[in-house]
């Protein structure tokens, strides 16, 4: 069965005879939030990759300029420039590591948790703009499919399973 097209209401760029893919309007949404969501983590003070390796050092401390550039797919080559301006801004700390010299985790500093913490204001607050009109209930049956989707979309990874769990509610 063909899926219908649908009419946009506010979104004049979207050409009506794409929107029966969900992978397009998908891009088209992320595009259109992160366009304006760049500019309001920017009044924080931070880029968007600025802001996604604050939140991985905060909440789960020290990786890798590595490990971080695998685990939030920034290229590499990118994320040692994203982590050279959060150190010359004072939020984040290169240190060698004592067991194996040739390992420098990155630490996030007090002023980048600082930092952080103002810019996960201003992420709920995109999000919640993202959200407007949907029910709690909605905004959780989004979340719960757009994880499925992630999950099915993602390589095959034979390695240990994630213990990472999904959040309930979506902000």
């Amino acid at each position: 069965m063909a899926r219908p097209r649908i009419t946009p209401k506010r979104i004049v760029a979207l050409p009506g005879s794409l929107t029966r893919w969900p992978g397009y309007v998908m891009k088209y949404v992320f595009e259109a939030w992160y366009a304006s969501y760049e500019q309001e983590i920017a009044q924080c003070g931070l880029t968007v990759n600025g802001f996604l390796v604050l939140v991985v050092l905060d909440d789960e401390g020290p990786d890798t300029q590595t490990g971080l550039a695998e685990r939030l797919s920034i290229d590499r080559s990118a994320m040692v420039a994203v982590v050279d301006e959060l150190e010359a801004r004072g939020f984040v700390e290169r240190r060698r590591s004592k067991g194996d010299r040739r390992t420098v985790p990155i630490h996030i500093t007090e002023s980048g948790s600082e930092a952080v913490a103002g810019a996960r204001t201003a992420t709920d607050a995109s999000n919640q703009r993202i959200f407007t009109g949907f029910s709690p209930k909605e905004k959780d049956e989004f979340y719960d499919l757009l994880v499925r989707m992630a999950d099915a979309a993602a390589p095959q990874f034979d390695g240990p399973a994630s213990t990472v769990e999904p959040a309930t509610t979506v902000e």
